[in-house]
Protein backbone atom coordinates (compact mmCIF):
# COMPACT_ATOMS: atom_id res chain seq x y z
CA UNK A 1 0.00 0.00 0.00
CA UNK A 2 1.29 3.30 -0.58
CA UNK A 3 2.01 5.99 1.61
CA UNK A 4 0.46 8.43 -0.62
CA UNK A 5 -2.06 8.28 -3.29
CA UNK A 6 -3.73 10.92 -5.23
CA UNK A 7 -5.84 10.52 -8.10
CA UNK A 8 -7.28 13.22 -10.94
CA UNK A 9 -6.60 15.73 -7.98
CA UNK A 10 -7.80 19.20 -8.66
CA UNK A 11 -7.84 22.09 -6.43
CA UNK A 12 -7.62 26.67 -6.81
CA UNK A 13 -8.94 29.25 -5.28
CA UNK A 14 -11.73 31.08 -5.40
CA UNK A 15 -13.53 30.11 -8.92
CA UNK A 16 -9.84 29.88 -10.40
CA UNK A 17 -8.94 26.09 -11.23
CA UNK A 18 -4.99 25.73 -10.60
CA UNK A 19 -3.67 22.26 -10.46
CA UNK A 20 -6.08 19.96 -12.32
CA UNK A 21 -6.44 16.18 -12.75
CA UNK A 22 -2.67 15.35 -10.76
CA UNK A 23 -2.32 11.85 -9.90
CA UNK A 24 0.94 10.56 -8.26
CA UNK A 25 1.96 8.12 -5.41
CA UNK A 26 4.84 8.05 -2.65
CA UNK A 27 5.82 4.46 -1.21
CA UNK A 28 6.92 4.56 2.35
CA UNK A 29 10.81 5.73 3.19
CA UNK A 30 10.81 6.86 -0.77
CA UNK A 31 12.28 10.53 -1.93
CA UNK A 32 10.04 11.55 -4.76
CA UNK A 33 10.56 14.79 -6.61
CA UNK A 34 7.83 17.93 -8.08
CA UNK A 35 9.75 19.57 -10.95
CA UNK A 36 8.46 22.38 -13.11
CA UNK A 37 8.77 26.00 -13.78
CA UNK A 38 7.48 29.09 -10.93
CA UNK A 39 3.55 28.94 -10.97
CA UNK A 40 2.52 25.72 -12.42
CA UNK A 41 0.74 24.81 -9.11
CA UNK A 42 3.67 22.86 -7.08
CA UNK A 43 2.96 24.73 -4.10
CA UNK A 44 -0.66 24.55 -4.43
CA UNK A 45 -0.39 21.22 -4.73
CA UNK A 46 1.73 20.69 -1.50
CA UNK A 47 -1.34 22.78 0.55
CA UNK A 48 -3.75 21.09 -1.38
CA UNK A 49 -2.64 17.41 0.33
CA UNK A 50 -2.24 19.84 3.61
CA UNK A 51 -6.07 20.61 3.74
CA UNK A 52 -4.95 24.39 3.19
CA UNK A 53 -6.63 24.61 -0.09
CA UNK A 54 -10.17 22.67 -0.52
CA UNK A 55 -9.61 19.54 -2.84
CA UNK A 56 -12.65 20.16 -5.20
CA UNK A 57 -11.85 17.08 -7.63
CA UNK A 58 -10.12 13.83 -7.38
CA UNK A 59 -9.30 12.15 -4.11
CA UNK A 60 -6.29 12.26 -1.65
CA UNK A 61 -5.34 9.24 0.49
CA UNK A 62 -2.68 8.87 3.64
CA UNK A 63 -1.46 5.31 5.01
CA UNK A 64 -4.82 3.93 3.82
CA UNK A 65 -6.85 6.86 4.71
CA UNK A 66 -9.48 9.27 2.60
CA UNK A 67 -8.12 12.80 3.97
CA UNK A 68 -9.06 14.90 1.36
CA UNK A 69 -11.83 16.61 3.25
CA UNK A 70 -10.08 16.68 6.72
CA UNK A 71 -8.58 20.06 8.50
CA UNK A 72 -5.07 20.87 8.24
CA UNK A 73 -4.55 20.54 11.57
CA UNK A 74 -5.75 16.92 11.73
CA UNK A 75 -3.57 16.02 8.43
CA UNK A 76 -0.85 17.59 10.58
CA UNK A 77 -1.96 15.24 13.19
CA UNK A 78 -2.00 11.98 11.05
CA UNK A 79 1.79 12.39 10.13
CA UNK A 80 2.65 14.68 7.49
CA UNK A 81 4.72 17.63 7.96
CA UNK A 82 5.37 20.67 6.35
CA UNK A 83 8.27 22.55 5.20
CA UNK A 84 7.16 25.79 3.52
CA UNK A 85 8.88 27.67 1.03
CA UNK A 86 10.51 30.94 2.69
CA UNK A 87 11.43 28.82 6.02
CA UNK A 88 7.97 31.14 7.76
CA UNK A 89 9.93 30.79 11.40
CA UNK A 90 8.68 32.70 14.06
CA UNK A 91 11.59 35.34 13.78
CA UNK A 92 11.26 36.88 17.45
CA UNK A 93 11.81 33.61 19.25
CA UNK A 94 14.73 31.69 19.68
CA UNK A 95 16.11 28.69 17.58
CA UNK A 96 14.48 26.56 21.00
CA UNK A 97 11.26 27.82 20.78
CA UNK A 98 10.66 27.21 17.22
CA UNK A 99 11.70 23.40 17.50
CA UNK A 100 9.65 23.34 20.73
CA UNK A 101 6.91 24.13 18.40
CA UNK A 102 7.04 21.59 16.20
CA UNK A 103 6.35 19.15 18.37
CA UNK A 104 2.31 20.50 18.87
CA UNK A 105 1.30 19.01 15.74
CA UNK A 106 2.05 15.64 17.09
CA UNK A 107 1.78 15.96 20.85
CA UNK A 108 -0.63 18.69 21.08
CA UNK A 109 1.98 20.28 23.99
CA UNK A 110 5.48 21.79 23.60
CA UNK A 111 8.12 20.15 24.23
CA UNK A 112 12.33 20.35 24.48
CA UNK A 113 14.18 19.60 20.92
CA UNK A 114 14.66 16.40 20.51
CA UNK A 115 18.69 15.47 20.70
CA UNK A 116 18.64 12.69 18.11
CA UNK A 117 17.16 15.35 15.35
CA UNK A 118 19.61 17.83 16.65
CA UNK A 119 22.09 15.34 15.58
CA UNK A 120 21.67 16.22 11.77
CA UNK A 121 21.94 19.60 12.36
CA UNK A 122 25.37 20.19 14.72
CA UNK A 123 25.20 24.05 14.42
CA UNK A 124 21.60 24.43 15.74
CA UNK A 125 22.90 23.07 18.98
CA UNK A 126 24.92 26.19 19.22
CA UNK A 127 22.49 28.94 17.85
CA UNK A 128 19.51 27.41 20.10
CA UNK A 129 19.44 30.58 22.84
CA UNK A 130 19.73 32.60 19.47
CA UNK A 131 16.80 34.39 17.38
CA UNK A 132 15.88 32.89 14.14
CA UNK A 133 16.21 36.35 12.71
CA UNK A 134 19.58 36.12 13.14
CA UNK A 135 20.71 33.02 11.50
CA UNK A 136 21.89 33.15 7.90
CA UNK A 137 19.65 31.83 5.64
CA UNK A 138 21.24 28.21 5.58
CA UNK A 139 20.74 27.86 9.17
CA UNK A 140 17.27 28.98 8.97
CA UNK A 141 16.27 26.00 6.25
CA UNK A 142 17.74 23.49 9.01
CA UNK A 143 15.65 24.91 11.69
CA UNK A 144 12.54 24.88 9.59
CA UNK A 145 13.49 21.04 8.55
CA UNK A 146 14.10 20.62 11.87
CA UNK A 147 10.61 21.88 13.33
CA UNK A 148 9.00 20.13 11.03
CA UNK A 149 11.10 16.54 12.15
CA UNK A 150 10.25 17.36 16.04
CA UNK A 151 6.65 16.30 15.08
CA UNK A 152 8.02 12.81 13.76
CA UNK A 153 6.20 12.89 10.55
CA UNK A 154 5.45 10.00 8.00
CA UNK A 155 5.82 12.11 5.26
CA UNK A 156 7.30 15.45 4.84
CA UNK A 157 6.51 17.65 2.23
CA UNK A 158 9.53 20.47 1.32
CA UNK A 159 8.55 23.55 -0.76
CA UNK A 160 11.76 24.34 -2.29
CA UNK A 161 13.98 23.79 -0.04
CA UNK A 162 16.93 25.27 -1.76
CA UNK A 163 15.87 28.37 -2.40
CA UNK A 164 18.50 31.28 -1.94
CA UNK A 165 21.37 29.15 -0.59
CA UNK A 166 24.33 28.53 -1.95
CA UNK A 167 25.59 25.25 -3.56
CA UNK A 168 27.59 23.90 0.04
CA UNK A 169 24.51 24.46 1.81
CA UNK A 170 22.16 22.75 -0.82
CA UNK A 171 24.62 20.08 -0.28
CA UNK A 172 23.96 19.59 3.11
CA UNK A 173 20.03 20.20 2.69
CA UNK A 174 20.34 16.63 0.46
CA UNK A 175 22.41 14.80 2.73
CA UNK A 176 19.83 15.62 5.80
CA UNK A 177 16.70 14.81 3.57
CA UNK A 178 18.49 11.20 2.32
CA UNK A 179 19.27 10.61 6.46
CA UNK A 180 15.88 11.54 7.31
CA UNK A 181 14.26 8.97 5.02
CA UNK A 182 16.71 5.54 5.70
CA UNK A 183 17.06 6.78 9.69
CA UNK A 184 13.94 8.35 10.26
CA UNK A 185 12.00 6.11 8.01
CA UNK A 186 10.20 9.01 6.82
CA UNK A 187 8.98 9.38 3.15
CA UNK A 188 9.51 13.32 1.52
CA UNK A 189 7.79 14.55 -1.83
CA UNK A 190 10.16 17.33 -2.98
CA UNK A 191 8.79 20.46 -4.74
CA UNK A 192 12.30 21.53 -6.07
CA UNK A 193 13.48 23.22 -9.16
CA UNK A 194 17.32 23.10 -7.97
CA UNK A 195 18.50 19.76 -10.57
CA UNK A 196 21.38 18.77 -8.86
CA UNK A 197 19.20 18.28 -5.20
CA UNK A 198 16.44 17.03 -7.01
CA UNK A 199 19.32 14.24 -8.53
CA UNK A 200 20.68 13.86 -5.23
CA UNK A 201 17.91 12.39 -3.20
CA UNK A 202 14.68 11.70 -5.53
CA UNK A 203 14.91 8.26 -7.16
CA UNK A 204 11.95 9.17 -9.20
CA UNK A 205 9.34 12.18 -9.99
CA UNK A 206 6.64 14.35 -11.68
CA UNK A 207 7.12 16.81 -14.10
CA UNK A 208 3.95 19.64 -13.66
CA UNK A 209 2.99 22.15 -16.27
CA UNK A 210 0.24 24.24 -16.20
CA UNK A 211 -1.06 22.29 -12.68
CA UNK A 212 -1.38 19.00 -14.30
CA UNK A 213 1.26 16.14 -14.79
CA UNK A 214 2.72 15.87 -18.07
CA UNK A 215 6.12 13.37 -17.12
CA UNK A 216 6.67 11.06 -14.74
CA UNK A 217 9.53 7.92 -14.24
CA UNK A 218 13.18 8.05 -12.91
CA UNK A 219 15.19 10.70 -12.10
CA UNK A 220 17.14 10.36 -15.10
CA UNK A 221 14.12 10.33 -16.86
CA UNK A 222 12.34 13.61 -15.76
CA UNK A 223 15.66 15.53 -15.48
CA UNK A 224 17.10 14.74 -19.16
CA UNK A 225 17.61 17.55 -21.36
CA UNK A 226 14.62 17.38 -23.70
CA UNK A 227 12.45 17.48 -20.37
CA UNK A 228 14.88 20.41 -18.53
CA UNK A 229 14.28 22.54 -21.60
CA UNK A 230 10.40 21.98 -22.09
CA UNK A 231 9.09 22.17 -18.45
CA UNK A 232 11.85 23.49 -16.00
CA UNK A 233 13.40 27.13 -15.35
CA UNK A 234 16.39 26.82 -18.02
CA UNK A 235 18.18 29.71 -15.33
CA UNK A 236 18.08 26.92 -13.21
CA UNK A 237 19.62 24.19 -15.14
CA UNK A 238 22.40 25.95 -16.23
CA UNK A 239 22.94 27.23 -12.73
CA UNK A 240 23.17 23.72 -11.81
CA UNK A 241 25.32 22.89 -14.61
CA UNK A 242 27.69 25.84 -13.79
CA UNK A 243 27.87 24.13 -10.53
CA UNK A 244 28.57 20.73 -11.45
CA UNK A 245 31.04 22.05 -13.85
CA UNK A 246 31.23 21.64 -17.51
CA UNK A 247 30.38 18.76 -19.52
Amino acid sequence: MSLLSIQGLGSGYGGDVICHDISLVVEPREIVCVLGRNGVGKTTLLRTILGKVALQAGSIEFDGRDIGHLASDKIAHRGIGYVPQGRQLFGKLSVRDNLRLGSVARAGRLEEPDEAILDYFPVLRERLGQTAETLSGGEQQMVAIARVLQAKPKLLLCDEPSEGLQPSIIDDVGRVLRAVAKDLGAAILLVEQNIRLAKSTASRGYVIEGGTVVSAGSIDEITSEEMLHQHVAFSRMRATRDENGPR
